[in-house]
């Protein structure tokens, strides 16, 4: 699988069957997802959740995107996103989450890699999390390749244009 940010909340995220746009409108392909629901599009299967929440089952690897989320989660969203693989998460100031409302929602999750969406505080948030600057827009990875239990990862990515 293979995942290009294209700034702001927008990701393609590529596997072998289908392209997902995530942000405003989320789409598998060309189907324009509706808004909360159960999906199921190209062999990919899809959660929907209230605040633009998605969560994607690809090539057995869970993404959770977060959409605008400016909160923490509740209770049934977190029983729902509990335990994905990579979690995408809204940093900045407007329509997103604080740095340190960020790592709360991520500490709710516990994923085996956190992709932050650069709405306005990457900065501070990689220093948070003592991770460097991006430098890369693309990340792959494959089912193999998670970190262990107990190990998270977080991969800050530089916006690139869509392909």
């Amino acid at each position: 699988m293979q995942i290009k940010y294209l700034g702001k909340d927008n990701f393609e995220i590529k596997d072998k069957k289908a392209t997902v746009y995530t942000g405003e409108p989320t789409r598998v392909n060309d189907v324009e997802l509706a808004g909360p629901g159960e999906y199921e599009i190209a062999g990919i299967f899809i959660d929907g959740l209230n605040d633009g929440i998605y969560i994607f089952n690809l090539e057995e690897v869970t993404v959770a995107h977060l959409g605008q989320l400016s909160r923490t989660l509740t209770d049934s969203e977190v029983d729902k996103i509990n335990g994905v693989d990579i979690l995408m998460v809204p940093v900045g100031k407007d329509k997103a989450l604080s740095p340190k409302l960020a790592i709360e929602v991520i500490n709710q999750i516990d994923p085996k890699i956190v992709i932050p969406m650069d709405l306005g505080a990457l900065d501070e948030f990689c220093k948070m999390e003592g991770v460097s600057l991006p430098k890369e827009a693309v990340f792959k990875i494959a089912k193999n390749d998670l970190p262990q239990e107990e190990e998270r990862k977080v991969i800050a990515l530089c916006p690139q244009t869509k392909s």
